[in-house]
């Protein structure tokens, strides 16, 4: 939990700005493991439950059969007992990953107010005139509301038409569009 005190709480699929090794299959290399959006340290706190149990269960297991042997044997089935809860621990943890990935929804990098113009939104109020109206914008599967006005000389625009975003205007913090 320290990890989250001092901020190290992101998830594997998110886009870092280190160029971090990529496979065929997509995003970075964490992927493969099957680790997906949960935050590290969930993962990490998973992974080093599941190597605790394990590695109790197996040192219960294999030490008392060697209670006469030589120390450098009962080190060498400690040492096994730690590199097979750690390998088992790795695939049981992406394994137990899959399932906890959907209650983490990565939802990308966030969309700046100027990176929306030239995106394509729907009117949702009754009209859109130059000093009032409302258009709802689809990116990626979520949906916003967001304001926009009509230049001077250019008629209203009724509900349900198509848009196209121009130019945002910080001051007033409204998008001037266009019929699409």
């Amino acid at each position: 939990w320290v990890m989250s005190f001092i901020g190290f709480t992101k998830n594997f699929s998110q886009q870092y700005e280190a160029d971090l090794p990529t496979t065929d299959i997509g995003d970075s290399w964490f992927d493969v493991f099957g680790f997906g959006t949960v935050p590290v340290a969930v993962w990490v706190t998973l992974l080093f439950l599941i190597m605790g149990t394990l590695g109790i269960m197996l040192n219960e297991f294999f030490l008392p059969a060697l209670k006469q042997s030589a120390l450098w044997q009962q080190n060498l089935v400690l040492s096994g007992n730690f590199i097979g809860a750690t390998v088992a621990g790795i695939w049981l943890t992406g394994k137990a990953s899959k399932p906890l990935s959907f209650l983490f929804k990565d939802y990308g990098i966030t969309e700046k107010a100027g990176g929306l113009v030239g995106k394509i939104a729907r009117i949702s109020s009754g009209k859109v005139t130059q000093t009032l109206g409302q258009a709802t914008l689809e990116i990626e599967g979520n949906s916003m509301e967001i304001a926009v006005r009509t230049h001077e000389n250019e008629e209203d625009i009724a509900y349900g038409q198509t848009v196209l975003l121009l130019h945002f205007d910080e001051e007033k913090n409204v998008y001037w569009c266009e019929k699409y």
